[in-house]
């Protein structure tokens, strides 16, 4: 059977291997299974959304006012406990804050999410820590898996975000970068060369990986953003 895996992402469901269980590794059998999901496979209805914000909203307030991290439970069935890969911003007035995100590997959304916006407000080294009592607005990307391709011209300004690497070198960008700069693709591309510390023309030499993918972005209901 073939499976068109143009607009498509990859996603592991399950490895292992005969040697965990025997501790016989030089005899060693790999099993694995991949499933191919469409991008709206991993978005997130308006009201999981909702409640991902407000999750999100009291983890960092109550930090914020007691030191203590706590986290809003969510029921089993809820789809916020599904596994994926977001970023989360923070903005005050406008002005970024604070931005933080797991891509390469996936983890429970519900779990996630507001660890990742304490991260933002606490650990983003770019960016003093958020004050007790500054106002801040939460926007959360909720991304599909990164997929390689071969091509930069493959890459889709404004609908795809991307990672590059190259030796010990790697950066991302978000697909918010392009549409609230106007970025054309080759704009797109020679920033992330330089959020990721290399010469623009890194894509001619070869030595690189560029992988694409794409996002969901929610974000507070009194969030504007200003460009």
């Amino acid at each position: 059977m073939h499976i068109d895996t143009g607009h498509n992402f990859q996603e592991t469901l399950d490895y292992d291997t005969s040697g965990a269980i025997t501790n016989d590794y030089e005899h060693s059998v790999s099993y694995g299974a991949v499933g191919y999901f469409a991008p709206s496979a991993y978005e997130l209805a308006p009201a999981d959304q909702a409640t991902l914000l407000e999750s999100a909203r009291y983890t960092l307030d109550h930090y914020r006012r007691t030191g203590e991290e706590r986290y809003l439970e969510q029921p089993a069935e809820s789809a916020l406990r599904q596994r994926g890969r977001a970023f989360v911003s923070l903005h005050s007035h406008g002005e970024l804050r604070g931005c933080v995100g797991i891509i390469n590997h996936s983890q429970v959304l519900a779990e996630c999410v507001p660890r990742l916006t304490l991260a933002a407000a606490c650990d983003d080294k770019r960016f003093d820590p958020v004050s007790r009592d500054e106002e801040l607005e939460i926007e959360v990307h909720v991304l599909t898996p990164a997929k390689r391709i071969s091509d930069p011209r493959q890459l889709k300004t404004g609908e795809h975000g991307a990672c590059l690497s190259s030796g010990r070198r790697h950066g991302l960008l978000l697909p918010i970068v392009a549409i609230s700069h106007n970025l054309s693709r080759e704009e797109f591309l020679r920033a992330l060369a330089h959020k990721a510390g290399l010469s623009e023309n890194v894509y001619r030499s070869g030595d690189f990986q560029l992988s694409v993918f794409r996002d969901q972005c929610f974000a507070d209901i009194h969030f504007e953003r200003r460009v």
